[in-house]
């Protein structure tokens, strides 16, 4: 519907910023480390209809051009958040459950996948993840 109306690209970025993302964004921050293909294709096909470009433009020319990140470095940034706020808040059910999961996590070997991923973006970052029990 926005391909009729005459909108700048800085306004249509900030409609899909306000109105979109918040609906892709949503409960990423305790289920953001599932496969974001499909989110980010919906980023890269609006980045790459406002700006008429063919299909094939790569996305890294999408985001260059236009100032914008991919939606999985939104992801990695609010489950980065939430681990920290989890961490360093006062006695909290959700610190003791992470206490709980971290401890059967190290002492009895049983894998989390969101925890897995908070590990994972620190090992990417080039940072020592620090486990807090």
């Amino acid at each position: 519907k926005i391909r009729n109306l005459d909108i700048s690209i800085v306004c249509q970025l900030k409609l899909f910023d306000n109105l979109v993302v918040p609906i892709l964004t949503n409960g990423c921050k305790i289920s953001g480390f599932v496969d974001l293909s499909g989110i980010e294709k919906v980023q890269t096909d609006f980045l790459k209809r406002i700006l008429k470009v063919k299909q094939s433009t790569p996305s890294v020319m999408l985001y260059g051009d236009l100032g914008c990140v991919p939606l999985s470095i939104s992801f990695k940034k609010r489950v980065i958040g939430y681990w920290y706020d989890i961490i360093n808040s006062d006695i909290k059910l959700s610190l003791i459950l992470y206490r709980l999961i971290l401890q059967d996590n190290v002492h009895n070997g049983h894998s989390y996948e969101w925890l897995k991923f908070v590990k994972t973006i620190f090992n990417d970052s080039g940072l020592t993840y620090i486990w807090q029990s």
